[in-house]
């Protein structure tokens, strides 16, 4: 997926105040170098938008699409979790942003990582399955927990702490967090390579 290039870090800097423990963007004042366009001049300019905009919330859930975050640099909309990575670490992600607790809007840098493609796509939402109100865990008719990745099932077990025992052994072989639901039937074949053997609990 191609992406709008980011503006450099210093400029972002320059703009927007991130705060990495809230996720959330606060327009910095602007002086009269950055409003060289506009009706007033750069002077009047700036002190106009600084009354409008300075201190307040730059980013905006622009009509709530996707519950993505969105801010306005320089006439371009960006993406604000690809902004957040950009002013704390400096330089662009290389990939794609994966919100680890499933939140979209949700942009801490300790909820952001850069991911590749293919890892950013098992991460579907929390979804909750059966009785259990477990991801990937479901009880059956019989009262034992049976545990299911993406259609692979992995075993039936006795008790709930054990069968969350065994979907989190399975969720690790593949280095995924407990949004990814959809983690596909390549479990099987990694679980079964020499250098990834996984030891979950026996079924019974």
């Amino acid at each position: 997926m191609a992406y709008l290039p980011l503006p450099p870090a210093e400029t972002i800097r320059q703009l927007v105040d991130y705060n990495p423990e809230t996720g959330i963007f606060i327009w910095k004042p602007r002086t009269a170098e950055h409003m060289a366009h506009g009706r007033y001049g750069p002077k009047s300019n700036a002190l106009n938008w600084n009354n409008r905009y300075a201190g307040k919330r730059a980013d905006s859930s622009k009509g709530g699409f996707h519950k993505y975050r969105y801010i306005h640099l320089r006439g371009k909309v960006y993406k604000a979790h690809r902004i957040a990575w950009a002013y704390h670490y400096g330089w662009e992600p290389i990939g794609q942003i994966d919100h680890i607790n499933g939140d979209k809007s949700d942009n801490r840098i300790a909820n952001i990582r850069d991911v590749s493609p293919s890892l950013n796509s098992r991460n579907v939402g929390r979804k909750v399955i059966g009785k259990s109100g477990i991801l990937c865990v479901t009880q059956t008719a019989k009262g034992r927990w049976a545990v299911v990745v993406s259609r692979t099932r992995i075993g039936t077990y006795d008790d709930l702490a054990t069968a969350i025992v065994a979907r989190d052994a399975a969720w690790k072989a593949l280095g995924v967090t407990e949004q990814h639901g959809r983690v596909g039937i390549e479990f099987r074949r990694k679980a079964a390579a020499p250098d990834n053997q996984v030891t979950l609990p026996a079924p019974h």
